[in-house]
């Protein structure tokens, strides 16, 4: 509880790591300098959720094929490598929240927290993911491609959901 007031005192989204671990320690899978690069090239990081924006979903649907084979998108670790945590969460929280929207889920069903670990638990465990594959994942999300929510938040089924955009993924590539 004293970590939410904190976050409501400062106006972050991210509770802290537990074990006191680092937020920047997280390991890249490609070249650092190939990252920033990659990142910078779309400007600050208001111009880059400006341009990764919910509505930019479908115009990733319509490039899905160059998306899986190009090397050139920032994953959501660049992001994180280079205009930090905060930022990469605050968009993922933008997407999911705009995916729960899509399939029923109102805020007062689910609360900014899970909203939040949520968001957390897809960049631990896809960091290497594209902004336009993610914007592909919740496109296919909210068309329900990989399932359907019925109204419900479960953030064990959302998860879930990335089982089948993974064989999705695969398949393209």
């Amino acid at each position: 509880m004293i970590e939410i007031r904190k976050m409501e005192q400062t106006g972050s989204h991210i509770p802290p790591l537990p074990n006191g671990s680092d937020q920047n320690q997280m390991p890249l899978s490609r070249n650092s300098s190939q990252n920033i690069t990659r990142v910078k090239q779309y400007g600050s990081a208001t111009e880059l959720l400006r341009r990764f924006n919910p509505q930019a979903q479908l115009k990733a649907i319509d490039k899905e094929l160059q998306m899986f084979k190009s090397e050139r998108f920032p994953s959501l670790s660049d992001v994180r490598v280079v205009h930090g945590m905060e930022i990469i969460i605050d968009w993922l929280i933008i997407q999911i929240d705009d995916a729960l929207n899509s399939s029923g889920v109102t805020t007062m069903k689910a609360r900014t927290e899970q909203i939040t670990d949520l968001a957390h638990a897809i960049f631990r465990k896809y960091p290497y993911l594209t902004l336009p594959e993610m914007l592909l994942f919740f496109f296919k999300f909210k068309n329900g491609d990989f399932g359907d929510f019925n109204g419900i938040f479960n953030q064990q089924r959302f998860m879930k959901t990335f089982a089948g955009f993974k064989k999705y993924r695969a398949a393209m590539q």
